[in-house]
């Protein structure tokens, strides 16, 4: 028997389903199906993924066959494999299946760099464009420019993957060059560690990790710094020397210099020289390419009018953004329903009415509850632990979900302003460390977003 080539013998099969199904039905599930092999009587067509395997074999085999049998003969069989295939780079929207992003972590220039937070998967846009321009300046080394830069934004919006994007890119084109990546908590922690330690060496090697054998400083949350005097007065010195040495220095933070309480003026007098720039939320058509990004490094199927009704529906942040991408395929796979215009109102539905809903008081409630305290303790002064914690992480989700400012939050807690702030920072950073309480802040938040309490 000899081998028949594939696409001369699928294509006719293709056109007559075409002809039959629903244009949805067909653009979604049947296009981007492919003729592995005919042989023996036994069609063999590649899906390009488990998802939309099962999905075919379980509703569409019936309809194959019977169009196959037309063409092919009545004794012709199907069979259904999953492709390794992956889509045309620059493939248009629609065109393809598309797969849904890899979320995988690996370490690149340094054990805390994410290796899939590079330049070439941000996607820029009016709002990010000069942060992003700055940090590219950052890491190609051009001495024209400033050598120090100061991002800014709220969370979720990029300033993580910028911040990281220089030191991948650095990796890269100049491994030769150190890089130092760490977090402002972190750094005290090291610092502090180098004091107490019984070798007289030991903070004499701690500072010269960062004033001689560092090349280019990247360091996230700065304003971690407030109200230490001892960590702001090391770091003032390690930011002159590298400075005057014509090294780099890469900060972040969600709030500008001037806005973090507690600092020298010194400091808060160095963070304001350099070149600060700030990222916005997102428009409509920095969405759009933000959804498109995600869809075409993907494994599941999202047609492009889902992609467009996302992005004009879905205009928070970025997370919000994600989250109703994946949450209408996860609702499409759970239901066992084809991604559809109704599914993904009812989703984006959902997702609104919940933000919404969201209020300081509602946040307090929660919290409470996931952590077995009652509300009158998480506004009074205690200071066990469950209750501090809960606290934290309390007007870390109010900064989140509500428009309310640093102070107003500070009030309802009774508390200053920087005690907020200080919160925000240390709940930022155990999100970072993917730990038992990155999971709980996690699960609250999907339980805050859903509107389903825990």
């Amino acid at each position: 028997m000899t081998m028949s080539p594939g696409h001369e013998i699928w294509q006719p099969i293709k056109t007559a389903l075409k002809a039959e199904l629903p244009t949805n039905v067909y653009r979604m599930w049947i296009k981007s199906v492919h003729c592995n092999r005919f042989k023996d009587g036994r069609l063999v067509l590649e899906c390009p993924n488990a998802f939309v395997k099962n999905r075919i074999s379980r509703s569409y085999d019936k309809v194959i066959v019977a169009q196959a049998r037309k063409i092919l003969g009545d004794d012709c069989q199907i069979k259904f494999i999953v492709t390794s295939r992956r889509p045309p780079a620059g493939k248009p929207a629609g065109d393809t299946q598309r797969l849904l992003p890899r979320r995988r972590m690996q370490a690149a220039a340094g054990p805390n760099l994410r290796q899939d937070f590079t330049f070439d998967q941000f996607v820029v846009g009016d709002c990010n464009a000069l942060a992003y321009n700055s940090a590219l300046s950052m890491a190609s080394n051009d001495h024209g420019q400033s050598t120090f830069l100061y991002l800014t934004s709220s969370p979720g919006l990029g300033k993580t993957h910028l911040t990281q994007a220089v030191g991948n890119q650095i990796a890269l084109k100049r491994p030769a060059e150190s890089v130092k990546y760490i977090s402002a908590e972190d750094f005290v922690h090291e610092m502090l560690a180098a004091i107490w330690s019984k070798d007289r060496n030991a903070f004499n090697a701690f500072s010269n990790r960062y004033r001689k054998d560092c090349d280019i400083l990247l360091l996230e949350d700065i304003h971690h710094l407030m109200g230490k005097s001892r960590s702001q007065l090391e770091f003032s010195r390690i930011f002159d020397t590298l400075l005057d040495m014509g090294k780099r220095i890469v900060l972040s933070s969600c709030f500008l210099p001037g806005d973090i309480p507690k600092l020298t003026d010194q400091l808060q007098s160095r963070l304001s020289s350099g070149m600060i720039t700030r990222l916005e939320t997102p428009d409509h058509q920095t969405r759009l390419n933000i959804l498109y990004k995600i869809a075409t490094a993907s494994e599941y199927a999202m047609p492009e009018d889902i992609i467009h009704f996302l992005a004009s529906e879905l205009t928070d942040d970025v997370r919000q953004l994600k989250g109703g991408f994946f949450q209408v395929l996860e609702k499409a796979s759970l239901m066992g329903e084809p991604i559809s215009m109704p599914l993904a109102e009812s989703v984006v539905g959902n997702m609104v009415r919940a933000r919404q809903a969201i209020t300081l008081k509602t946040i307090q409630t929660q919290v409470c509850k996931a952590f077995g305290i009652k509300r009158k303790e998480i506004l009074s002064r205690s200071r066990k632990k469950q209750v501090s914690l809960a606290r934290q992480v309390a007007m870390y989700l109010a900064r989140n979900y509500t428009d309310l400012t640093l102070q107003s939050i500070a009030r309802s807690f009774n508390r200053k302003h920087g005690t907020v702030l200080y919160a925000v920072g240390q709940i930022d950073q155990a999100m970072r460390r993917k730990g038992r309480l990155h999971r709980q802040v996690t699960l609250l938040q999907k339980q805050l977003e859903t509107g389903r309490p825990g």
